[in-house]
């Protein structure tokens, strides 16, 4: 059988002039830190966005990938028609005859776009969703569904359906959910309204453990929106027929709502007291402990009891009175 030979495409010479500016202004740029993200320029931006029309997929994956690298906010600055770059990267993102790197740049671009490319959350679902590409893990497209599920809330229903979508049984369907999952707590306020169904998707047993449990995480990366839910996530922590990681989460969840949380630090000492659950999730909620700061203040006391109750794992009570120390003046007349 003979092997038809293909002819490597040269690149353009707009391309080639392209690049040969950048790097040329590139390297004449004074020396900036590494640990300051890069901040884009107008000319970068256009160049940016001239090479997305470009006829060789390398030569847009670059420079898609360019614009997910930048800070959001950075990036916003400086584009004067976002909704002109989103539907560009949205068209790269759904053309299924690029490789799939370049097509996870574009969704990494969008995630970048904020509100100019939220219509196009349903696009990077379906990228997300697509089982012929189940040997590669889209955490770009990830990142940038929860990016803009921040910046428009009416998109959230659809991440957490995507959540719960039990056909999604292929080679990295799991592991993608889990992540999409415990992303819901990086959404911050937006996810006020949806609490309740993180809650329900915790607590519903017919969805994957190990996706409920990094749901029960998200919830305590949420802080202060979740005060108004702090009996559910306490239900949470009470239910004995839950998974004890599940039921840790949600003791690190209390603990992160600011004020609000001292009157769970109680709960939180009996379910370290429970020897019935395992070491490993008792250690997360006595970390968690530490978070408090002077809100503890009132029931130090309790908390000390409990160091020197010698039926209760010496692990446990170690790691609590470590989180001790943590809290500060609050601690310093103990």
């Amino acid at each position: 059988m003979l092997n038809t030979i293909h002819k490597t495409k040269p690149f353009s010479p707009f391309f080639l002039f392209l690049f040969t500016l950048f790097l040329t202004l590139h390297l004449a740029l004074p020396w900036v830190s590494a640990e300051e993200p890069p901040k884009p320029q107008p000319w970068q931006i256009d160049g940016i966005i001239a090479a997305l029309d470009d006829g060789h997929d390398q030569v847009k994956g670059y420079a898609l990938g360019r614009l997910a690298r930048y800070e959001s906010q950075d990036l916003q600055t400086v584009v004067d028609k976002p909704e002109d770059i989103a539907q560009k990267a949205a068209n790269i993102l759904r053309d299924k005859t690029l490789d799939v790197s370049v097509r996870q740049s574009a969704a990494g671009a969008l995630g970048n776009l904020g509100e100019a490319a939220t219509q196009y959350i349903p696009d990077i679902i379906n990228f997300i969703q697509d089982e012929t590409l189940d040997a590669y893990f889209p955490r770009s497209a990830i990142n940038a569904l929860v990016n803009l599920g921040k910046a428009d809330a009416q998109y959230i229903p659809d991440i957490i359906n995507f959540i719960q979508d039990e056909t999604l049984d292929f080679y990295q369907g799991s592991n993608i959910r889990r992540l999409v999952a415990y992303k819901l707590g990086n959404l911050g306020e937006a996810a006020a309204p949806y609490i309740p169904d993180i809650i329900n998707l915790v607590q519903d047993e017919t969805i994957d453990l190990d996706i409920r449990r990094y749901a029960a995480r998200a919830l305590g990366n949420l802080g202060e929106v979740g005060v108004p839910y702090a009996p559910d996530v306490l239900k949470i922590l009470q239910d004995k027929t839950l998974d004890a990681d599940i039921r840790s989460s949600a003791a690190y969840a209390l603990v992160n709502l600011g004020k609000a949380s001292a009157q769970y630090i109680p709960d939180i000492i009996k379910f370290l007291q429970d020897e019935t659950i395992d070491s490993d999730s008792r250690r997360l909620a006595a970390r968690a402990l530490g978070n408090l700061g002077e809100v503890a203040a009132p029931y130090i006391l309790e908390i000390l009891n409990f160091l020197q109750d010698e039926t209760v794992d010496s692990v446990i009570r170690h790691v609590t009175a470590d989180a001790l120390e943590n809290l500060g003046e609050a601690a310093a007349p103990y």
